[in-house]
């Protein structure tokens, strides 16, 4: 079988102005259209439902196997992920973007939005390392939910640092390693699996679709350094009525954070510059506000401590 699969995907020789081809995983049928960029390529639609009309009835699941490398130019895979068992997301084809000479997180971020081709996007610092395995089923189906969603964020901002609120507009969870395999936590508050209706996130992580990013964009001119782009690129969203969520069982490390220094106060008062119409007055000084941290020996404890919390895994 795979063989003939093999055969099917190669690439036939082409020379200068050949069409470039395009894989449509999961489609549902050649009449949903394809996203503008892909106009005047070659769609080869991959289905397992025969009943689409699809070029090729297959599990995606298989391409690994099937499908030689370079066969295709891009790979589209638009509300097909969310299908799959958490084990077998990554067995179906996505790619990875790295900016590695980025001026600022907002120029890098929307210079990777602007090479990404799937449908929904994920945007993490260098920095972060996501422990649980099967995090990318558990994403899609927060992204199944809501507009944009990261690991922590508030309901209610009140000055530059997002969680200057305090309790009990914060939501989420982040750890960070202590150097002896274990791993301290921030709990800002993990009731439930997923928190909706956000205001802004921290940008640690964040998903979205690629066309609400687009849209939304980040601001480069604004934030041209590495602070306050995630809270005004989440803030805009949510003045949309887009909801902003957090995912509370994904369980994201993050290196120790820097100071909050003078550069981060000259960000922290552009963003209040720049919002404070809608916000009214806040405070650009750094505040922070008692939080509970928690020293976990374990990712495991970590986890099992987070079901507990959010009353099981269903």
């Amino acid at each position: 079988m795979f063989e003939a699969l093999k055969n099917l995907f190669a690439r036939p020789p082409g020379g200068k102005g050949a069409a470039r081809l395009v894989l449509n995983v999961g489609g549902g049928g050649k009449s949903v259209a394809l996203p503008p960029h892909f106009q005047g390529w070659e769609q080869l639609l991959l289905d397992i439902d025969p009943r689409v009309g699809a070029d090729l009835v297959c599990d995606a699941r298989a391409l690994r196997e099937s499908a030689a490398a370079n066969s295709f130019d891009a790979i589209y895979c638009s509300h097909n992920l969310e299908h799959y068992y958490p084990h077998d997301v990554d067995k179906v084809p996505h790619e990875i973007i790295v900016i590695g000479d980025a001026r600022a997180l907002a120029e890098g971020y929307n210079r990777a939005l602007g090479q990404a081709r799937h449908d929904i996007v994920l945007l993490a610092h260098d920095d972060a390392s996501i422990l649980r395995p099967d995090f990318a089923a558990r994403l899609l189906r927060g992204m199944s939910h809501h507009d944009l969603v990261g690991v922590a964020g508030t309901r209610k901002l009140a000055g530059g640092a997002w969680f200057s609120a305090g309790y009990p507009h914060l939501a989420g969870q982040i750890g960070m390693p202590t150097g002896d395999g274990g791993y301290g936590m921030t709990l800002y508050d993990v009731m439930e699996r997923e928190t909706k209706g956000l205001q802004a996130l921290d940008g640690l992580l964040l998903a979205t679709r690629r066309e609400t990013a687009l849209r939304l964009g980040f601001d480069e001119a604004t934030f041209e350094g590495w602070h306050l782009y995630d809270l005004d690129f989440s803030l805009r969203a949510s003045q949309e009525g887009l909801d902003c969520a957090t995912c509370n069982d994904i369980l994201v490390v993050r290196d120790p954070q820097g100071s909050y220094d003078e550069h981060w106060l000259k960000y922290s008062q552009r963003f209040l510059d720049k919002h404070k119409i809608r916000l009214g007055p806040m405070q650009s000084v750094f505040f922070k506000p008692e939080l509970v941290s928690l020293a976990l020996r374990s990712a495991e404890e970590w986890r099992l401590l987070t079901l507990h919390l959010i009353g099981g895994d269903n």
